[in-house]
């Protein structure tokens, strides 16, 4: 598969960003409750999972709690921007940053698993 191939997998789309990795660019569903695979396979290839694109869950509304591996190692910003109903998070325990407005407008956001690598907010 070449970079930049986008594939959906389970409302997920993923996004090859090398010959081992991709990320996940958009979430287009309705479900409550998303955890996203270390890995995919598309094509016959496994890809491990390693980073969320900007505004990858922007806006949505009936998400409530979302599980990121500990294979994804960057979230880019606004990624749950205005997921109104969100309420839980666990973060992957190599993640060091936190980016512009990623919580922004998750008014119902209750619980949120930091790992100890967090160094900015």
């Amino acid at each position: 598969m070449n970079e930049g191939t986008n594939s959906v997998i389970d409302n997920i789309e993923y996004e090859i960003t090398s010959e081992t990795t991709c990320e996940v660019v958009k979430f287009e569903g309705e479900l409550t409750e998303v955890t996203i695979p270390e890995a995919v396979i598309i094509e016959g290839i496994q890809y491990a999972v390693t980073s969320v694109a900007d505004r990858a869950f922007y806006g949505c509304k009936e998400l409530e709690s979302v599980e990121i591996p500990d294979s994804v190692e960057d979230i880019g910003g606004f990624v749950f921007c205005d997921c109104e109903n969100l309420s839980k998070v666990k973060l992957p325990a190599g993640l060091t940053k936190i980016n512009t407005f990623t919580f922004k407008g998750c008014k119902s956001l209750e619980h949120i698993e930091l790992p100890n690598s967090i160094t900015t907010i």
